[in-house]
């Protein structure tokens, strides 16, 4: 929030923030699949501390940057490209973490729990950024996130993490790695089907909310960091809520085929429904419902992967999931900026939830017949 409010503050351009946004995925599309390899043959726990270390002293530098009132992009461009570099060797060791420390019985608990806590996050960070923005500036932000990065690492040192299966990993070198975790994703028809639609496809038509709702917010109230802050939290208030009734759904009555399908449905329908609204009431609930639907999708998507992926390969397949995302986030970002800047930015959202519907289709051919509950 503090970064993209900071360039629309220096440019007002929704270009400019979309480009941003571009940087800060790149890297996970040219370093993703090295860096699934990197996940499965060292220490997993080690990468996760040294990436938010480094994490921690970049947004440092970003705090140094607003603080002297630097008005060069490029300068934020450039650390973002930084950031998202130590991001590709973070996340698939992140994504095989759980897996690796919980029963598979209970990784949908494990799962639900991940949601709730992120979902907490994502609550309290917006609804504080929207108010600090107005007491610390933006500056202030950027130094408590580079601090939490930090406090983050000191964390994850007390973590008891088992050691890697290695047996499967190439001796030889990255190249037979990453074409494993390749034709595994190519071989299971569902898994790919979930990547494609559920992670590349969903992906480019909703990255873009993070660039159209400071946008959206600028008519609800006369304070629009606050409105914003207010809204990005509504998301998280969403799926939150899920993540919590999750708990109480018993494992016997859970069908995640069917929940991914009805998670992709509702978040195309729910994006309409927030495109046409008009005060921060009903956006606000419009949007709670559609975190709702991300986090039906989020769980169910995290819960069917890490049941059909060995752990031994979850980086390298995560990876490569990362990778597609990641060509269609930019993709995404850079086509949300330009329209939003001919267009108005409502019409804009009721026809990506359109496509959201549409593309959620597909889903329903590899719902299994039987009531087949994993």
């Amino acid at each position: 929030i503090a970064l993209m409010w900071y360039i629309m503050q220096i440019t007002g351009s929704s270009i400019q923030m979309g480009t941003s946004l571009i940087f800060s995925g790149l890297p996970i599309l040219v370093l993703g699949t090295f860096a699934g390899t990197i996940a499965d043959r060292f220490d997993r726990k080690k990468i996760v501390i040294i990436s938010d270390i480094l994490s921690g002293l970049l947004v440092g530098i970003m705090f140094i940057i607003s603080l002297e009132k630097v008005k060069n992009v490029l300068y934020l461009y450039i650390i973002s490209l930084f950031i998202s570099s130590v991001s590709a060797f973070f996340n698939p060791c992140y994504s095989a973490l759980i897996p690796a420390i919980v029963k598979k019985d209970d990784l949908p608990y494990a799962n639900s729990l991940s949601q709730f806590s992120s979902g907490i996050s994502s609550i309290a960070g917006p609804c504080a950024a929207g108010i600090l923005i107005c007491f610390i500036g933006i500056p202030g932000l950027f130094l408590i996130n580079s601090i939490s990065f930090i406090a983050a690492a000191i964390l994850e040192s007390f973590m008891n993490v088992p050691k890697i299966n290695k047996s499967s990993i190439s001796s030889i070198n990255f190249k037979e790695d990453i074409k494993e975790g390749f034709l595994f994703s190519i071989k299971n028809k569902t898994l790919l089907l979930y990547i494609i639609v559920g992670g590349a496809i969903i992906n480019f038509f909703a990255a873009p909310l993070s660039l159209f709702i400071p946008i959206f917010s600028k008519g609800l109230s006369k304070n629009q960091s606050t409105s914003y802050g207010f809204l990005i939290s509504s998301l998280a208030i969403g799926s939150t809520l899920i993540s919590i009734l999750y708990t109480f759904i018993k494992s016997e009555k859970r069908n995640y085929y069917k929940a991914i399908t009805l998670g992709l449905f509702l978040e195309g329908i729910f994006m309409c429904l927030f495109s046409q609204t008009k005060t921060i009431i009903f956006s606000s609930v419009s949007l709670i419902l559609l975190g709702g639907a991300f986090g039906i999708c989020n769980i169910s998507l995290g819960t069917v992967f890490q049941k059909l992926i060995p752990n031994e390969i979850m980086g390298r397949v995560s990876s490569l999931s990362s990778m597609l995302c990641s060509i269609s986030v930019p993709l995404g970002y850079f086509i949300g900026g330009v329209v939003a800047a001919k267009y108005k930015v409502s019409n804009i959202m009721l026809i990506y939830g359109i496509f959201i519907i549409i593309s959620a289709l597909p889903t329903i051919k590899v719902i299994p017949k039987k009531d087949i509950v994993l």
